[in-house]
């Protein structure tokens, strides 16, 4: 679960709830464990915020290395949908994968390089103020904390960055996308096994807490190398395909007059939707989900209208003929949507279920011809 807390550079920045948990324990374990070490005299509180001002700067950093990503791939031409901040950093969502490799070596890079740059200036900060200082010690950690991610986002395993610069390198080689993600990626699930393993031992060895979040980075990376890849090849078994492909031609709407009671019995029980459209004289008024239906009393079903129990269509609900269905799919994930509804010249037309993407892409992933979808690049 993710909550919207602004933009930057005009890209949407969420963030997970997991985020702040791990913000939350950051700051703790910095401020009783690295701070504490340094000012034994300080009293824990002035220890502990110290830890949430480093932990801050910190995580500002992890911010700046996604927006580096995203600024080099909007250059690109590569659609940002936006940055979702989470328990291990922060992810840019791009809605399509590089045109070329030069532009994946340079999409990748720049987020290591950002935050290898951030390392040098809060590095620089903290010698200026003097590393024995509490504003020196915050610099230093920042600093110190940079070059960690940096450097392992260069590892070569997909979708770290390092994977991705990999991947750059086999597909100008090889002239072939997907065969360098299928590489890359179990590139990937190796780094995630040998992290687990590593936790796993380090575990064993007294180090609970280092070995824990070892084996949590490793599941991670496992994990993501593999959703990676499987991403790909939805996106090219629906590659070409637009809304007008797929979509089912006329809506059954609800009219506002239409009774809670007419709207269960004659369609929500009747088709197991669980949204309908309120339309009138052609216009969209609004959706009724089911949810909205359980919320009401059934003793007032017979009496209340759906215009009452009806809420606003939001953009994120709407489609055109011509958008990519890939681009849909992505949206019904990221917004927890069944169905989208597809406008035409203001008017509904239609509409695209989830359901049925699900059908039609295991139909055109098992007939797409191999040797084809390997060529492809």
């Amino acid at each position: 679960m993710s909550f919207r807390i602004g933009k930057l550079l005009g890209i949407p920045i969420d963030v997970d709830l997991s985020w702040i948990v791990v913000f939350v324990l950051v700051a703790y374990s910095i401020g009783v464990g690295y701070f504490s070490a340094f000012f034994p005299w300080l009293r824990p509180g002035t220890n502990l915020l110290l830890g949430v001002i480093a932990t801050a700067l910190f995580f500002g950093t992890l911010l700046a290395h996604e927006l580096a990503h995203s600024y080099v791939a909007r250059k690109a031409g590569i659609p940002i949908a936006g940055i979702t901040l989470f328990i291990f950093g922060g992810v840019a969502r791009m809605k399509d994968e590089p045109a070329t490799p030069g532009d994946e070596f340079r999409m990748a890079i720049a987020g290591p390089a950002t935050s290898l740059a951030a390392a040098a200036a809060f590095g620089l900060l903290g010698a200026i103020a003097g590393k024995t200082t509490l504003l020196g010690a915050v610099f230093t950690y920042v600093a110190i904390a940079n070059i960690l991610v940096g450097l392992f986002n260069l590892l070569p395993g997909f979708p770290l960055d390092g994977g991705r610069v990999f991947r750059s390198f086999l597909w100008y080689t090889t002239g072939n996308l997907r065969r360098a993600t299928r590489i890359s990626s179990l590139l990937g699930q190796a780094l995630g096994w040998m992290m687990i393993i590593g936790g796993i031992s380090s575990f064993l060895g007294g180090n609970m807490l280092g070995g824990v979040w070892l084996v949590f980075l490793g599941w991670f990376l496992n994990n993501a190398a593999q959703t990676a890849y499987r991403q790909l090849q939805m996106r090219r078994a629906f590659e070409g395909l637009l809304v007008e492909d797929v979509m089912t031609l006329g809506v059954e709407a609800v009219t506002p007059e239409t009774t809670v009671e007419d709207i269960v019995r004659d369609y929500f029980l009747r088709t197991h939707a669980d949204v309908y459209p309120v339309v009138k004289n052609d216009s969209l008024l609004g959706i009724v989900r089911l949810d909205e239906v359980r919320d009401l009393p059934q003793h007032d079903w017979p009496l209340v209208q759906v215009s009452r129990i009806a809420k606003p269509v939001e953009d994120a609900l709407l489609t055109g003929t011509k958008e990519p269905v890939w681009n849909v799919l992505i949206r019904m994930g990221e917004q927890n949507q069944s169905t989208i509804f597809v406008m035409d010249g203001g008017r509904l037309v239609g509409s695209v279920r989830q359901e049925y993407l699900a059908k039609l892409l295991k139909f055109r992933m098992g007939v797409e011809e191999p040797h084809r979808l390997g060529n492809r690049t």
